[in-house]
């Protein structure tokens, strides 16, 4: 799961995308759409079998503010709360904010 910010706006099924929006893509498929990216985050969650992972790593981009990250690592923590999470350091994404993996 990727999360980041939309470049440009489009559609993409029943999503409508503005330009700047927190987006989450799933295997290059958008899958959600908010106002933030812990938002975006928490509507993927929703829509995606979370069969008690044993460990999910969430890999910060460069731009990726620490913030935003606890929160990030918060829903995360709320969606699994048996899973281990590890946060790799900042740069460690290079095409988005965040993959979780």
């Amino acid at each position: 799961l990727s999360l980041t910010y939309a470049v440009r706006p489009s559609q993409s099924g029943r999503l409508r995308i503005k330009q700047g929006q927190a987006i989450g893509l799933l295997d290059d498929k958008l899958v959600s759409a908010s106002q933030s990216l812990p938002a975006a985050l928490e509507k993927a969650l929703t829509l995606l079998d979370m069969a008690q992972p044993e460990a999910i790593t969430i890999y910060c981009g460069e731009k990726a503010s620490p913030a935003e990250t606890v929160e990030i690592e918060a829903t995360i923590r709320r969606y699994t709360p048996h899973a281990e999470v590890e946060v790799v350091a900042r740069g460690a994404a290079p095409l988005s904010l965040y993959n979780l993996h």
